[in-house]
């Protein structure tokens, strides 16, 4: 199984990163926080707007490939538990504070 974002504009696309947890290696247009999160060959593949046969084949590439498929998921999930932990989350929230505060303290 795969699942397919084939969107023209997206934000950080819940479902695509939903299925990514879930062990499933998403196919997705170069839009939006995908760009990021889908790693061509790793976690999915990226996918060029309007180019259905290209999906198409990369669709037929998995189902043709399940071992390959499962591996990708697998990565999939990894890198989205990784990069959206709680650690992840307080990581970048104390540079953005310590670079506040850097700031600020120029400024006095």
């Amino acid at each position: 199984m795969s699942m397919c974002s084939h969107s023209r504009m997206e934000g950080m696309c819940i479902a695509a990163h939903e299925a990514m947890v879930a062990g499933v290696p998403v196919l997705s247009t170069l839009v939006g926080e995908l760009v990021y999160s889908v790693l061509d060959g790793k976690t999915g593949y990226h996918v060029q707007h309007g180019d259905y046969k290209g999906i198409a084949i990369r669709i037929e590439e998995l189902a043709r490939r399940p071992i390959d498929m499962h591996r990708m998921g697998s990565q999939a999930r990894l890198f989205v538990l990784k990069r959206f932990s709680k650690e992840s989350f307080l990581t970048r929230i104390q540079v953005i504070m310590d670079q506040l505060e850097l700031q600020y303290v120029k400024r006095i």
